[in-house]
């Protein structure tokens, strides 16, 4: 398996050990270097905004097609599946005229939709549902550290609503590696059903 999230907004080299690009490369129990993290983000930004806005502040200009290209490349490279995580929601702009959604329907990919269980969680839920209506999804939630009696509410939603599996995903301590084993292979099982 491989993973990429081809933009990144909010990147800060001095804390670049808590961004998503280095959790992703160390997931993958790969060596977190430059020449790593190019591969998996090469598009990254300073300002925590919309990628679009980004770019922009940061005088670059993001080329959709290349994006496009870069993802396609990527998923073709190796033989085994590539996790391509997305920036913002499915909604969120890319480029001036192109969100994560035309993304999503020009790879022609299936979808990880990893939810919460906060308050107003069903309605976020139920938004990105309807805009991904007619492509296959997988959705996971993901829990906190504390319990939270929402999560279930929220389960029960999707299943009522859309007759949707929801994978629950505990919280697992970011020290601790063995959990994190386990939990891939529940996933991987739950997304290759």
């Amino acid at each position: 398996m491989q993973a990429i999230k081809p933009v990144i907004t909010g990147w800060n080299s001095a804390t670049e050990g808590e961004s998503d690009t280095v959790k992703i490369i160390q997931s993958l129990e790969c060596t977190v270097s430059e020449q790593s993290i190019s591969r998996v983000s090469p598009w990254r930004f300073e300002a925590p905004r919309a990628p679009n806005v980004a770019a922009d502040m940061s005088g670059a200009h993001l080329d959709y097609e290349e994006i496009l290209r870069f993802c396609r490349k990527s998923s073709q490279t190796l033989d085994c599946y590539t996790f391509i995580e997305g920036v913002g929601g499915v909604m969120s702009p890319i480029t001036e005229n192109k969100s994560c959604l035309e993304l999503i329907h020009d790879l022609g990919i299936d979808v990880v939709l990893v939810i919460g269980s906060y308050l107003g969680s069903i309605s976020h839920t139920l938004t990105a549902m309807k805009v991904l209506q007619g492509l296959r999804i997988h959705v996971i939630l993901s829990e906190k550290e504390e319990e939270n009696p929402c999560a279930r509410d929220v389960v029960e939603y999707m299943n009522q609503y859309y007759n949707c599996t929801v994978y629950i995903q505990e919280h697992v301590s970011r020290n601790l590696r063995a959990p994190w084993t386990h939990t891939s292979q529940e996933i991987a099982h739950f997304l290759l059903r």
